[in-house]
């Protein structure tokens, strides 16, 4: 595995060998897939993740994502929840989502992106 992120916590982000994304965070020990990087042959690198409808961030009806994973992706945000696929294209992420006021620092600092702004395509029943 390749450290890609620390923060002054001691926690860090991990990229394994398949592309995986690893959380690893000092107060709760172990570690945790997050999600998926991969890089298209045209160079651009789209993010993967699987997600529950009920882990949306209510207030604004967002979802998040780790700042410094956002940080790495040129292309596409992909989120797959039971109800269908979410996808977002960075440059529009960037101009739709912001920071919330509860922010912490370091890995635990997210990028919340409203729904209203991604593709949606549901699973047929």
């Amino acid at each position: 595995m390749k450290e890609i992120a620390k923060d002054e916590h001691g926690n860090r982000l991990f990229l394994t060998e398949t592309n995986e994304v690893i959380l690893r965070l000092t107060q709760y020990g172990g570690d945790r897939k997050i999600g998926i990087l991969h890089k298209k042959p045209d160079g651009t690198i789209n993010y993967y993740k699987e997600e529950k409808e009920k882990d949306t961030f209510r207030k604004n009806n967002s979802w998040s994502i780790c700042w410094e994973i956002f940080k790495m992706v040129t292309g596409k945000i992909n989120y797959r929840s039971e109800k269908g696929v979410y996808r977002i294209d960075i440059t529009k992420a960037k101009e739709v989502g912001s920071f919330l006021w509860f922010l912490k620092t370091g890995i635990e600092k997210k990028f919340y992106i409203p729904k209203e702004h991604w593709t949606f395509e549901p699973f047929v029943q």
